[in-house]
This record gives structure tokens, C-alpha cells and sequence, in this order.
């Protein structure tokens, strides 16, 4: 008889580890990451009907978690280093819920600036975020020219994940690395599993009509013909309507790659859907899957979202948000 799997965490507070320590109080661990743009992050839940966690355990603000998760004596989920971010105190029954963002990028979160950029690249202006907050830019960025930029009172993540998504690129944070992808071969890249219907617990997938679009137009002004230049960037669909596009462009060079990043971004939302199984720890944000045994549904997906839980009540638990990439 096969032995049941038993769900794994680990949970170290300023490198002391505690998980022998906490695991009576704990009711629930989830780690939850996104492909782009956000913070990863963490929430533990703690039963607190003898108010430790109020009182004499009452966490600071600021201190670091580090966290793993799977299940014991297979591959382990290192979701990695979080600063504590806020404590919440509900009931009854008493709790405590501790939510921490992932280390080190409080600021970029948080803070809003207003900075100009001028005659830069894409790739100079992510690594003047990234050497900001003590990051390592990682990644194949096209040396896209850009003669001026403005951010105004934006967070540094929020600006740069604007201006990366507008050329067709999205990027995450992994521990000290800030790291690009183009979104098109992030769509492309080899599934890390195949999933069949009977292994969820629960799924919704949805395909849409609205919002498929055939092609992008975009209009620029061409400086040295001091004209109006139109580009259209046709889909690899033939029937939707046609995106027009509201951006400032400097070049053709510029048109030609917002035209294809706004297709693509509208594009891959038209299947759509989650799924909930057992916990599974290579389903993170940024890999591809395969679907089997839902019919029409079949396919490749990307992970926009994924959340890992251990509970008390459940086990160990994934739950994906997905779009179909191919």
C-alpha cells in the first residue's frame, strides 16, 4: 500500500528556525506568486484562543520570514524571503493572520516617486529600478530606444511594469533578481506538466469572444517626414475587431512593438480559467502546463497566478490561474 504523502513547511524568522515551534498554533501557510509586476507573497494563520500572538509572540514589522513548502521527502518549494508587512487580529474562534511581501521591495511597492528619463533603453531604465533597490536585472531586454519618459508619483514597480508591458515584456522578482521575459516566448516556453480533469478538485475555464481582436493599429509622428504614420499589426486570428491604440510613439521601431505587445495581452485572455488540485510545486507563475480530458479546453496554458497553501483542513493544496497559449 503506497504511504500517503505528508505535507512539508519549513518557516525560519530571522534565520532561527521555528516551525517545530508554531506548528501547534498554525492553522494555515499560503504563498502566492504572479508573473509579473507584484510582489510575491505569504500569510500565516494562527490559532490564538492563549493570545501568544497578541501578546508575548506579537511579531515586529519589518523582520524577515523565510519559507518552504512541499511535501517530506520530495521536491521542495522554496518561495524564499519575506518581510513582515501587517498583522491582523480576528475572531471568534481568536486568530492571528501574518502577511509578509517578499524582502527587500517594500519601497518599490510602496513608495511613489516622480523621476524623467531621457534618451535611455528599456533595458537602462529597468536597470536604474533595479540598482534602486539592490537588485540584479536579469533577462534578454531588446535595446529598445526611448527618448524621454516621465514617471509621475508611480511606484518604481507600478511604472516599470507599465512601461515593460506597453513593449511587450513582463517581469517578476525572485529573491535579489529582477528578472525580464519577453511575454511571447514566455507563452512559448515547454510545459512543466500535464493535467487531466480527474486531478482537480475543482476548475472553471471560460472562452470569450469579446475582447479578440484580428489586428492593432497604432499612429505615430514620424519626425523626419513630419507626418502622421498608421501601423497595423495584424493577430493570428481572423475574425475580431480592430485594436486601436492610443500611445505616444517615437519611431516605427516603437509602433511595430507596442502594436504586438497590446495584441498579445489582449489576446491571450480570450480562454481563461483556475484550477484548484493537490499541491503540486511546479505550478508557479511563469510556467506552462498542458490540459488534457477537457474536451475543447484542451491545450496549453500559461500561470498567471499561482497559490500554494498547507492547511490544517485541506493538506497541502494548489490553486492556478491560467490562460491558453497555444
Amino acid at each position: 500500500m503506497a504511504q500517503a504523502r505528508r505535507p512539508y513547511i519549513s518557516v525560519l524568522y530571522d534565520q532561527k528556525e521555528i516551525t517545530s515551534a508554531i506548528d501547534p498554533f498554525l492553522l494555515s501557510l499560503s504563498y502566492e506568486d504572479k508573473v509579473t509586476g507584484e510582489s510575491d507573497e505569504i500569510n500565516l494563520v494562527f490559532e490564538d484562543s492563549d493570545a501568544l500572538w497578541k501578546g508575548s509572540w506579537y511579531p515586529s514589522k519589518g523582520d524577515t520570514l523565510t519559507v518552504s513548502l512541499g511535501y517530506a521527502g520530495e521536491d521542495i518549494l522554496p518561495c524564499g524571503d519575506f518581510e513582515i508587512d501587517e498583522i491582523e487580529a480576528g475572531g471568534p474562534p481568536d486568530t492571528v493572520t501574518i502577511k509578509g511581501l517578499a524582502a527587500g521591495i517594500k519601497h518599490a511597492v510602496r513608495t511613489r516617486r516622480s523621476a524623467a528619463y531621457e534618451k535611455r533603453t528599456l533595458r537602462q531604465i529597468a536597470q536604474t529600478v533595479a540598482d534602486r533597490h539592490g537588485l540584479a536585472l536579469t533577462g534578454s531586454i531588446a535595446d529598445v530606444k526611448i527618448e524621454h519618459i516621465s514617471q509621475l508619483r508611480k511606484t518604481d514597480l507600478g511604472f516599470l511594469f507599465k512601461l515593460a508591458n506597453t513593449y511587450g515584456y513582463s517581469f517578476s522578482i525572485r529573491g535579489k533578481q529582477l528578472v525580464f521575459y519577453k511575454n511571447s516566448e514566455l507563452l512559448n516556453r515547454e510545459p512543466v506538466l500535464i493535467i487531466k480533469k480527474t486531478q482537480c478538485q475543482s476548475y472553471l475555464l471560460r472562452d470569450k469572444s469579446q475582447n479578440v481582436y484580428k489586428a492593432a493599429e497604432v499612429a505615430y509622428h514620424d519626425p523626419q517626414a513630419k507626418e502622421l504614420i498608421s501601423f497595423t499589426q495584424p493577430a493570428d486570428v481572423v475574425t475580431g475587431d480592430v485594436l486601436k491604440i492610443s500611445e505616444r510613439c517615437e519611431s516605427r521601431e516603437q509602433a511595430q512593438l507596442k502594436a504586438e505587445a497590446a495584441l498579445t495581452t489582449a489576446n491571450r485572455r480570450q480562454v481563461e480559467g483556475n484550477l484548484t488540485l493537490s499541491g503540486e510545486v511546479q505550478l508557479v507563475a511563469g510556467n506552462n502546463i498542458t490540459l488534457e480530458e477537457f474536451g475543447n479546453f484542451d491545450g496549453r496554458y500559461a500561470i498567471a497566478v499561482s497559490r500554494h497553501t498547507v492547511s490544517r483542513s485541506a493538506g497541502y493544496t494548489t490553486e492556478i490561474e491560467v490562460c491558453k497559449s497555444a
